[in-house]
């Protein structure tokens, strides 16, 4: 049942303090006494290895603790963070709750929901670096429930946001497998194995350099068939985001670039020698002129196995001294022709592949697991915030 809680402006429950700018020559690369840490918005966004020091007298209003919420005004602007202490830049300010009617926990949460976010994109400032400034966050409707049911949420959302963390880490400990396996099985192993041209193994090589047939922008339609490029490369595999299509008709103009299942592709411009295994959903599907089409000979080699090929060192070297060109970089059929792979007997390839996959499919389901935790996360998070969440 929805329960009507009392709505408040954030300027009525918090004080905004601003952050301080340092001058470069204050600021330094290793810990000293009377030092702390400079607070930036990249200390936020990624894993800084370019941590700043600055002195601790520099302002003292502009010191934050690690439960305290600090907001970026620029930039990334209305980007919520918390669970670092020290002295907060200039562009970014701290939020301080004026009363214990509001938990700090159940805050941070609001102010990262959907209903937040959108707000703060309505109004941003947007003359110069889209922004925002005090004026627009203390205008931010809030929910005031009960303290207590404050905490409640509070406690749901972390327990699922701790799930969605130990998720993260057993997908790095996947990857890191992965990877010593890939290391033990195949690159350690390349110099046991017999060297072949790469022509030996496919039974046809073919891109999608159509010439005066290559679809027109207007040639593009919102659905039929799949006119792959490489930004639908992601991880091995190909994705749907962002795809492009052309009428059947189109299609059949196209000939040389119809996929089948089992097919590998790798870039030959851009990005060179990313690949892709084609499965049975772009089965038919067309590719456009960034992209080779190899056809393996299943007889001869397993084509999950030289799609692991590719990926090694001893491939993309070769890769890197086979690319032309100065301005425009690419890989050529021809030059492609020239790539070597290594060819194990059919028994090693097979036990390789069993090993690489089975972890490839761990992964997968923790990539699902990792989806669902994501959406319960939102579910239970725009839920509470509009006090529809049982007590």
């Amino acid at each position: 049942m929805k329960q009507q809680w009392p709505v408040k402006k954030l300027g009525e429950v918090v004080i905004l303090r601003q952050g301080q700018q340092v001058a470069k020559e204050f600021q330094i690369n290793k810990p000293r006494d009377g030092y702390v840490k400079f607070v930036r918005i990249i200390d936020y966004t990624r894993n800084n290895l370019d941590v700043r020091y600055v002195p601790a007298s520099v302002n003292k209003n502009a010191i934050c603790n690690e439960d305290d919420l600090i907001m970026v005004r620029y930039g990334q602007p209305g980007l919520v963070g918390r669970g670092i202490a020290g002295i907060f830049a200039n562009n970014m300010f701290k939020i301080d709750i004026k009363n214990a009617e509001l938990d700090k926990g159940f805050l941070f949460y609001l102010l990262n929901s959907h209903h937040v976010q959108k707000f703060i994109k309505l109004n941003l400032l947007v003359s110069g670096l889209p922004a925002i400034n005090h004026n627009i966050v203390k205008k931010i409707q809030i929910p005031n429930p009960p303290i207590k049911l404050q905490k409640d949420i509070v406690e749901r959302l972390d327990a699922i946001r701790k799930a969605q963390e130990l998720c993260d880490q057993q997908i790095q400990k996947t990857e890191e497998l992965f990877e010593s396996i890939f290391q033990e099985e195949l690159e350690n192993g390349i110099n046991k194995w017999p060297q072949i041209l790469i022509n030996r193994v496919v039974s046809e090589i073919s891109d999608g350099n159509y010439s005066s047939k290559y679809p027109r922008s207007s040639e593009f339609v919102n659905s039929g068939i799949p006119f792959i490029r490489a930004i639908n490369f992601k991880e091995g595999k190909l994705i749907w985001k962002d795809m492009r299509y052309i009428t059947p008709e189109k299609h059949l103009e196209l000939k040389k670039g119809h996929l089948k299942v089992n097919d590998i592709l790798i870039t030959n411009r851009g990005e060179i020698g990313t690949a892709a295994l084609v499965t049975s959903e772009f089965e038919d599907a067309n590719i456009n002129a960034q992209i080779v089409r190899l056809q393996p000979d299943s007889k001869t080699i397993i084509p999950l196995f030289l799609y692991f090929i590719l990926r090694s060192n001893f491939v993309r070297k070769q890769i890197s001294q086979l690319t032309t060109g100065s301005t425009l970089r690419q890989l050529s059929i021809q030059n492609l022709n020239l790539l070597k792979i290594v060819l194990p007997p059919f028994f090693q390839q097979q036990k390789i592949v069993e090993k690489l996959e089975a972890v490839q499919n761990y992964k997968k389901l923790l990539q699902k697991e990792k989806a669902l935790l994501k959406e319960l996360f939102d579910s239970v998070l725009d839920k509470s915030m509009k006090g529809e969440m049982d007590n």
